[in-house]
């Protein structure tokens, strides 16, 4: 009596997880976001770099008062809060049931 689905349907000894395929996905994610991520803020650094050349002339009469040092750190954190704000909305994002 060989019954065909009877062999096709046969317990194996198949794994029951391939630890390293896994990990090579994981990988293979972990460096698409990566990279998209680092576009990312290559965009951004080049638009405020953009930005900034082309607002200098308008701005020169700004950047001569005394209150350069208050401009300057001005510019100097928006950067930083705009990261934070990233990390917060992404860890709101983990956090969230699906």
């Amino acid at each position: 009596m060989s019954d065909p689905l009877r062999l096709m349907f046969a317990p194996t000894d198949v794994p029951a997880r391939d630890l390293a395929f896994e990990l090579r996905v994981l990988e293979a994610v972990e460096r698409r976001r990566f990279r998209r991520q680092m576009a990312l803020y290559l965009m951004i650094a080049m638009a405020i770099l953009g930005g900034s050349v082309f607002l200098t002339p308008l701005l020169w009469p700004v950047l001569t008062l005394p209150a350069l040092p208050v401009f300057l750190s001005v510019i100097g954190v928006l950067p930083g809060l705009f990261f934070a704000g990233r990390q917060i909305v992404s860890s709101s994002k983990l956090r969230r049931p699906a």
